[in-house]
């Protein structure tokens, strides 16, 4: 039996480069986002797993590095960087390999004691950390951290082993379960993807029995990475026979079950006893004694290819292997880490830069940055475009959409002012008429509002004779007129003030969104600052509401306006629409069905028949006008006929038309009503009618205007243009005390800080890797 030497061949030394980038890599952390090709040793209790790592070590001009890898602190969360710290100085003896790793795996299961003490404990002294005493003191049954056993042999490639914890049955069902979970997260899932997995089976068993090979089935699914290496076939006696063809038939690939079948087969070793252990062979005497059991025992002295007998064998093929892995993955893993670094990167940028060593100058440029924000979003001047705030969402809630959204509350106030306007009809009882249609022009306003619901002349009459003291005849008390208008202007305050309370709304959080930007890296000075904020807000909302309140007080007394044309071009407009309505009054009568016997041949009605309903017809419920609607007899009819009534020509088209004829070209409908020489009975409420109505629209456009305008300027601009000055003074900067406050309040978010911190360490950890890599690669 006989293997390649690996020591003098360029590939050796490829191989010892490949192998030293993976052990570096490693030890960066690399495995926990990157597929590192490495061994795992796995294999249940007394499989050999020691003894093998010790064989695979070899002696002679070699040296062993045995590494605590702490990926895991005492609560189990995963900690950034890995630890790994050396147990021990360097192995120069393979006699000192197995002992080594003992004290290594019980001090991994103390951790977080110190792991000197473990250096020097004797055999005798460590079973001591077997037994139940020794868990009830804080000994662990396994341990998710692990040891790490690294070779260093100029006689052939260098290998790096993860001893696992050895597979247990005869325990509590927990700690089984979280063993195999352990060994199930080395050698599967994220970073495992060239993870080789070395399954030690002793021979002394029966293949069904092997635990450690079923769960590398499981995580290795086509059984491409899993190597299983038998141990003990010293055990198996001579009266043996099954057992041994069973076992030959699975390294020769004779009768070997589909169940066992592996892509790189198995192995055979045959391990040092103790009696030659206690000789200290050399790695040659080592490999005569291994050849000589292989060459003199049946079943294994008849199979013509050995190349799968002797450590030798295994360590050459492991070698092999993993340099092929390493020299096929290290672009594409290259080009992961540049890329992974790219986003812890971008993460870090993402988060606030560290404080100035001037705390005083760091807060007096928030504060200074915080205010020029406010005050540009105020006055509507922040570059709404500015990508800070695109990807905070800021512009969402402040910048040029702060303004939007007050526009739209003012619209919204106009609206409900604007519904608010007297809706006057020009008859005697309303509930007889139907709405009357005014012109249609924005000039005039002449669309109604809902007001307090329709006010008729009768209304109107009542409130003047109320109104009267002692008045001359022809003489209205304005009394009735201010009894009209406060029936609107009362009707203003609650939409006034829900106004006032919707752009205070508005600019609380817009100013809450500008202080979590500017302060909410540090608690208490955010605190602190939104505490500050709130008292000047607190103090320029009484003074704007005030306002407000004025604004409201100023339209219920004195009824005052300077702008007379406009109210006279109001008044005579809307005298001329209610004369002309109520001239025209039977255009706008409700109906009611009645039956033909109810007319005589004296009615003088204006008769519509109702085809809706045989034999009934419809009247007006008011008689009009001799003089505007002639006589129609009442007639009845076996079946309803579909006659409509039609009106004779406007009056007041008819008038118009003839005082143009007679030369007045310039007269105009407004002018009509003052032509009559016959005044309607209602003349009087026709004239109050048209003077409040003139007035709503004067003091409409005052108040929808003056809101809005108190608003911005007593507590939007007002409070932007004082802000700065009035922190500075609360913040008292150049007070005796002001450095320590300010430290206190400018403590960093300690979640903050120690994501900067992973990040940095991440950062740090991805550069040597890319940088291990971009080395082998030049």
């Amino acid at each position: 039996m006989t293997s390649t030497d690996l020591s003098e061949s360029k590939y050796a030394e490829r191989s010892r480069q490949l192998m030293q980038i993976a052990r570096n890599l490693r030890d960066i952390g690399a495995h926990a986002d990157f597929d590192i090709p490495r061994i795992a040793v796995i294999g249940g209790q007394s499989a050999g797993k020691s003894s093998l790592v010790e064989a695979v070590s070899g002696p002679g001009q070699w040296e062993c590095m045995i590494f605590l890898r702490f990926e895991y602190d005492a609560s189990g969360a995963a900690v950034s960087p890995v630890d790994k710290v050396p147990f021990g100085s360097a192995l120069t003896s393979v006699d000192d390999v197995e002992l080594a790793l003992r004290r290594a795996q019980a001090a991994i299961l103390n951790y977080p004691k110190p792991s000197d003490p473990f250096l020097m404990k004797t055999r005798d002294e460590l079973e001591y950390y077997r037994k139940p005493e020794a868990f009830k003191n804080g000994t662990l049954k396994f341990s998710k951290n692990v040891v790490v056993v690294d070779i260093f042999d100029p006689d052939c490639g260098n290998l790096s082993f993860v001893d696992l914890p050895g597979l247990i049955q005869n325990d509590e069902q927990e700690v089984v379960r979280l063993v195999e979970d352990l060994v199930m997260s080395t050698i599967q899932g994220k970073g495992n993807r060239f993870c080789l997995i070395l399954v030690t089976i002793p021979m002394s068993d029966d293949m069904e029995n092997q635990r450690a090979m079923r769960l590398a089935l499981d995580a290795d699914k086509d059984r491409s990475r899993t190597i299983g290496v038998l141990t003990k076939p010293d055990t198996l006696t001579s009266g043996a026979i099954g057992a041994r063809k069973k076992w030959k038939d699975l390294i020769t690939g004779g009768d070997t079950p589909d169940a066992y079948a592996l892509k790189h087969g198995y192995y055979c070793v045959k391990l040092p006893d103790d009696a030659e252990r206690a000789c200290n062979p050399s790695r040659p005497e080592r490999n005569g004694i291994e050849n000589t059991f292989f060459s003199n025992t049946i079943p294994w002295s008849i199979v013509p290819d050995r190349k799968q007998f002797g450590v030798a064998n295994l360590v050459t093929d492991l070698s092999k292997l993993l340099t092929a892995i390493l020299d096929q993955e290290l672009p594409q893993l290259r080009k992961k880490a540049q890329e992974k670094l790219e986003e812890t990167l971008a993460a870090l940028r993402q988060l606030p830069a560290p404080l100035l060593a001037d705390i005083s100058s760091e807060v007096l440029e928030r504060l200074t940055n915080f205010c020029q924000e406010f005050y540009g979003t105020i006055h509507g001047t922040i570059n709404a475009t500015m990508p800070e705030l695109q990807s905070s969402g800021h512009t969402k809630c402040c910048g040029k959409s702060f303004i939007h959204r007050n526009r739209a509350i003012y619209e919204e106030f106009k609206r409900q002012i604007r519904s608010t306007a007297p809706d006057f009809r020009p008859f005697d009882d309303h509930k007889e008429y139907n709405s009357p249609q005014f012109t249609d022009s924005e000039q005039f306003h002449s669309k109604e509002g809902v007001g307090n619901g329709p006010r008729d002349l009768t209304y109107v009459r009542r409130v003047i004779k109320e109104s009267k003291t002692w008045e001359l005849p022809n003489n209205v008390p304005f009394d009735a007129k201010h009894a009209l208008i406060d029936e609107f202007t009362r009707e203003w305050d609650v939409p006034t003030i829900r106004c006032f309370e919707k752009a205070f709304q508005n600019l609380t959080a817009c100013l809450n969104h500008i202080l979590h930007r500017h302060f909410d890296r540090f608690q208490k000075l955010n605190s602190h600052m939104s505490d500050l904020v709130k008292d000047i807000v607190d103090g320029h909302k009484q003074i704007a509401n005030s306002f407000i309140l004025a604004a409201l007080k100023q339209e219920k007394h004195p009824l005052y306006t300077q702008n007379e044309y406009y109210f006279r071009t109001l008044r005579l407009h809307w005298l001329a629409e209610y004369t002309e309505a109520r001239l025209k009054q039977n255009k706008y009568v409700k109906l009611r069905a009645v039956t033909a016997s109810e007319f005589s041949d004296d009615d003088h009605l204006p008769i519509q028949l109702a085809p809706s309903s045989p034999g009934l017809y419809a009247v007006p419920m008011v008689a009009p006008s001799p003089m505007d609607c002639p006589r129609i007899r009442a007639y009845s009819s076996p079946k309803p006929v579909p006659v409509r009534y039609v009106p004779d020509a406007t009056p007041m088209d008819r008038a118009l038309e003839a005082l143009r004829e007679l030369g007045y070209k310039n007269v105009t409908r407004a002018d009509l009503p003052r032509l009559l020489t016959a005044p309607d009975e209602f003349n009087e409420e026709l004239i109050v009618m048209a003077d409040v109505r003139a007035y709503f629209f004067v003091a409409y456009k005052r108040i929808v205007d003056n809101v809005p305008l108190a608003i911005e300027h007593a507590l939007n601009q007002g409070l932007a243009e004082s802000m700065k000055k009035t922190l500075l003074q609360k913040l008292n900067l150049g007070g005796a005390d002001a450095a320590k406050r300010l430290k206190e309040l400018m403590e960093e978010d300690p979640d903050i800080a120690l994501k900067r911190e992973a990040l940095k360490n991440e950062i740090e950890r991805l550069q040597k890797i890319e940088a291990e890599i971009r080395l082998l690669l030049a």
